[in-house]
C-alpha cells in the first residue's frame, strides 16, 4: 500500500523554504520529480561514451543503477517532489591555502560535505516530518540522482559554461543537499539568468576540458587527481592544483566577490598545511585524509598528483 499524499498550502512551502535557511542553507527550491526527454538523451549519450572510453574506470560508478537515476520513483516511493537546497562551502579561512605553489580544491579543504549535509539533511527532514507527516529521503552526491538537473529545474542556478550550477546570487562554489518528499508542492520558477558572452572559465582551464556548456572529464583535472585511477608518469598542466580543481570558478564573475559558509565543518581542518611545498609523508597523509574527501584517493595518487604536476 502506497503512502498516503498531502498537498501542502503555498503557505506551508514557506514555512519549509524559512525552516531551511534558518538551518543554515543559502537556498531552498522545490520542483517535482520528472526528467524531460531531451536529458534521459543527453544521459544516455555520457552513458555510451563512459562505456567506451573509461579504460581506467574512473567513472564506471556512473554505469551502475542506470534504472534509477532515469526514476527518482525508485529512490523513495510516491514521491511528489524534490527539495534542492545549496550551501555555500567557502571560507574566509581558506584565502591562505589558495595561493601556494600546490592546491587543493576549496571543498576538500574542511571536514568531508557528505559527512556534514547528510546530519542537517536530516535534521531538516525531521523537521519537515514533525510538521506534515511526511515520508522522505536525503541525497548527497552518493545516490543515482540527477542533482545538477533538478537543481537547475528548481530555480537554485542556471549551468554555467563550465557545466556547473550557478546561483546569481552567490556563485558556484557550494553544495546540492537532496531531500526527495511526498509531499506535493507547488514548484519554483527555474533561474532567469545565464552566462552571457562571458568565456572566462573556458579560458582559464589549462587543460581545455570545458566546451560551451560541456566539459570533457577525461581532460578535466578533477577526474585526473580524484577519479581516474591512473599513476601518471608524464607532467600535468593542472595549473598546481593536485587535488580537484577550482580554475573555472576562480574566474566567474558570479563568484567575485566569493560568498562564504554558515557551517563551521567547512573551514579547513588545521592538519592541511597552508603551503604544500611537495611531496608529504604517509603520517601527513593520514592525518589530513581523516574524515575529508581526500580519503577518495590514495596515498601513491597524492604524491603523484604533487610530483606531476
Amino acid at each position: 500500500m502506497k503512502d498516503e499524499v498531502h498537498s501542502l498550502r503555498i503557505e506551508d512551502k514557506e514555512v519549509i523554504r524559512k525552516m531551511a535557511l534558518d538551518a543554515g542553507f543559502h537556498d531552498a527550491r522545490f520542483t517535482d520529480c520528472l526528467i524531460e526527454d531531451h536529458t534521459i538523451e543527453h544521459l544516455t549519450a555520457y552513458e555510451n561514451r563512459i562505456q567506451k572510453q573509461d579504460a581506467n574506470n574512473g567513472l564506471s560508478w556512473f554505469l551502475k543503477y542506470k534504472d534509477i537515476r532515469r526514476n527518482p520513483h525508485m529512490l523513495l516511493e510516491n514521491v511528489q517532489s524534490v527539495l534542492i537546497l545549496a550551501s555555500v562551502y567557502h571560507t574566509k579561512e581558506a584565502e591562505p591555502y589558495l595561493h601556494g605553489r600546490y592546491c587543493l580544491a576549496r571543498y576538500a579543504l574542511g571536514k568531508d560535505y557528505h559527512l556534514i549535509l547528510k546530519k542537517k539533511g536530516n535534521e531538516l527532514l525531521k523537521k519537515i516530518n514533525d510538521a506534515y507527516s511526511c515520508k522522505g529521503r536525503v541525497l548527497v552526491d552518493t545516490a543515482p540522482f540527477l542533482e545538477k538537473y533538478f537543481a537547475v529545474k528548481s530555480g537554485i542556478g542556471f549551468y554555467g559554461k563550465n557545466s556547473l550550477v550557478i546561483s546569481p546570487s552567490f556563485g558556484s562554489f557550494f553544495h546540492i543537499t537532496v531531500i526527495l518528499l511526498n509531499l506535493s508542492i507547488l514548484p519554483d520558477h527555474p533561474a532567469f539568468a545565464d552566462c552571457g558572452s562571458c568565456t572566462n572559465c573556458i579560458a582559464a582551464c589549462p587543460a581545455g576540458a570545458i566546451q560551451h556548456y560541456s566539459i570533457d572529464p577525461y581532460l578535466c583535472t578533477s577526474y585526473r587527481t580524484i577519479e581516474s585511477k591512473e599513476i601518471f608518469c608524464e607532467k600535468q598542466n593542472t595549473g598546481g592544483y593536485i587535488f580537484g580543481c577550482d580554475l573555472c570558478q576562480n574566474v566567474c564573475p558570479y563568484n567575485r566577490p566569493p560568498a562564504y559558509a554558515n557551517f563551521e565543518e567547512y573551514k579547513p581542518s588545521s592538519e592541511i598545511p597552508t603551503n604544500i611545498t611537495g611531496p608529504i609523508d604517509r603520517e601527513l597523509f593520514e592525518r589530513i585524509k581523516k574524515e575529508s574527501v581526500i580519503q577518495r584517493v590514495s596515498y601513491e595518487k597524492f604524491n603523484n598528483s604533487i610530483n606531476t604536476t
